[in-house]
């Protein structure tokens, strides 16, 4: 499997960057049963984020797309979802949509992380700015410009997509990579405003970065702290996951000022997900032990695109077969598609 390995999955970052926690997680921190589902689930929102195919097609042809061999094998939560919206940051692309679950009643807002060279370079403006409308708290440059671009648009399009789904009980802000630092960047704002934006918010990130100092962090604590004051202790939902050997969370780090947003993240090793206690939330690295009767992990060396027991090398390989193929017209792509598949099989024997 990893002889495929064609992104950059930031195994040696996390070797250079990252200092192992005190604290050895055990079966007494590992986490089970419902939030471990929902957060697959949900994952599959913030892959499909990264799509080079275009989404209205991409749900249009969903439960093919989720069959075997295909780029969403298995991605069943999207069977069931409606594309509402798409948009893209218009200083570097960054790709955005917004799904609707009706069995779930759940809104989706999902962000893509970094896939172009251009993201890098915003990526890398690393330098702390002012965090608008509040004193001594600062936020990653390059997160904020892109975030900053895409809010007046993306606020509108939720709020028109509440008015249209009124059954709607949550809202999922949701991204991997860098899309995880534009989800908690507009958890701030919705949550900021005062008004009640769904019964919960609920944020979800896979391998985010460091978004901003120790400020934002105070500021985010107490934002969140206000609006669950004001409308329920259930009324937010925080789920931070961290991958074994992911080096992007490590990222910007400390020494530059940067602080983690999350309380209590999560670590996904052994293919369990562990409850980090909030003393070690800024370690990215963990002893951890797996629980009995816990299968094997197909990823054992871990990296930046192996959460939730998926491959993201695996969806993006085949998303770029499937681009290839359209090109040449929608008419047969799926006898075509699966003959490209059948041919690298043979190839890669």
């Amino acid at each position: 499997m990893y002889k495929d390995e064609k992104l950059t999955n930031f195994r040696l970052i996390a070797h250079a960057l990252q200092s192992t926690a005190p604290t050895t997680l055990t079966r007494s921190d590992a986490i089970s049963g419902p939030i471990v589902e929902e957060l697959k689930d949900l994952g599959q929102f913030t892959e499909l984020a990264y799509s080079i195919i275009p989404l209205d097609f991409a749900f249009a042809h969903m439960r093919v797309l989720a069959g075997e061999g295909f780029p969403l094998e298995g991605y069943e939560a999207l069977c069931d979802a409606r594309l509402v919206s798409e948009l893209r940051s218009q200083n570097a692309g960054v790709l955005t949509y917004i799904a609707y679950r009706e069995r779930e009643n759940q809104l989706v807002v999902a962000f893509a992380g970094t896939a172009t060279l251009t993201q890098v370079y915003y990526d890398l403006f690393a330098n702390l700015r002012a965090y608008p409308g509040q004193k001594k708290t600062n936020v990653h440059s390059g997160f904020w410009s892109i975030y900053a671009s895409l809010q007046p648009r993306l606020t509108q399009e939720i709020k028109d997509a509440l008015g249209k789904y009124p059954d709607v009980r949550e809202v999922v802000l949701a991204g991997h990579s860098m899309g995880g630092a534009l989800a908690y960047l507009l958890g701030m704002d919705l949550l900021g405003g005062g008004e009640r934006v769904a019964e919960v918010v609920n944020i979800v990130t896979f391998g985010c970065p460091r978004v901003g100092d120790k400020g934002l962090l105070e500021y985010w604590w107490g934002v969140k702290g206000r609006y669950e004051e004001k409308y329920g202790v259930d009324a937010v939902r925080e789920h931070t996951v961290r991958a074994h050997k992911d080096g992007v969370p490590a990222l910007p780090p400390l020494w530059m000022g940067y602080r983690h947003l999350c309380r209590n993240p999560l670590y996904f090793a052994h293919n369990t997900l562990f409850r980090v206690p909030e003393s070690d939330r800024d370690f990215g690295l963990f002893n951890a032990v797996a629980p009995e009767g816990a299968e094997a992990s197909e990823h054992p060396k871990g990296g930046h695109n192996y959460y939730n027991g998926r491959d993201m090398e695996r969806g993006a390989r085949r998303m770029g077969w499937l681009e290839g193929v359209l090109k040449t017209g929608e008419e047969g792509w799926v006898e075509r598609y699966r003959e490209k598949a059948r041919r690298w099989e043979v190839a890669r024997r």
